[in-house]
């Protein structure tokens, strides 16, 4: 009998030991989720801190301290402007000068908007991931962080660049036009023009987009 009762105590002791050991690991587990959960949100906080001053920054076709290092503005930017506005009316030596600028400067706005552009992206990818992982321990702020709305503006910002490399490019081709004979009258040179005018309308409807997506995303 005191055998018994002695098993008994025993296996009581070892059950009561394996019912603390399981509560006591259920809750380091909910404790360090709450942990992680907390992590994860003042890590999202400061990646959509940099989202909002990325954006920022692109939508008014700037460049953060690394990409000013990269690329950097030609010295003779006021003369290429000064030129270019006055495209239709250059003489021949003034064409081969705008050449010769389209080459230094032409580029300098699409190249940059397409490198923050980049970096946007970039940014919304941890962003979204970041908010995936949280997604995995919680589900209560699933839509309080905005993801389809971020996306809509990289993806705006990233038309965006586009349009600016086809408007370089069409600058190109209709100076190169005018260098080699072809009068601003010409259907050639009238198709590329047409063509630009209709980058400079899509460019304008993006603009107003970006805007007001990029207002409505601001953190209180």
């Amino acid at each position: 009998m005191k055998d018994r009762i002695q098993n008994h105590a025993v296996i009581a002791s070892a059950l009561l030991f394996f019912v603390v050991t399981i509560l006591v690991g259920v809750w380091l587990v909910h404790f360090n989720q709450r942990e992680l959960e907390t992590s994860l949100r003042a890590s999202l906080e400061l990646k959509e801190m940099r989202l909002q001053e990325l954006a920022d920054i692109t939508d008014r076709n700037g460049a953060d301290e690394i990409v000013t290092k990269i690329i950097a503005d030609c010295s003779r930017r006021p003369e290429f402007e000064s030129l270019l506005v006055r495209l239709s009316e250059l003489n021949g030596k003034e064409l081969l000068t705008l050449q010769n600028l389209e080459d230094a400067c032409g580029g300098f706005y699409a190249e940059r908007k397409a490198l923050m552009v980049s970096k946007l992206e970039q940014e919304f990818q941890n962003y979204s991931e970041t908010v995936k992982f949280l997604l995995l321990l919680t589900s209560h702020d699933s839509t309080s962080y905005r993801i389809a709305d971020w996306n809509a503006l990289v993806t705006l910002e990233q038309e965006r660049s586009d349009l600016l490399t086809e408007q370089r490019v069409l600058q190109e081709e209709i100076i190169t036009a005018l260098m080699q004979g072809s009068l601003v009258q010409s259907a050639r040179v009238q198709d590329l023009v047409h063509e630009a005018q209709e980058i400079a309308e899509l460019l304008t409807v993006h603009d107003r987009q970006i805007d007001e997506k990029r207002d409505a995303l601001k953190v209180p």
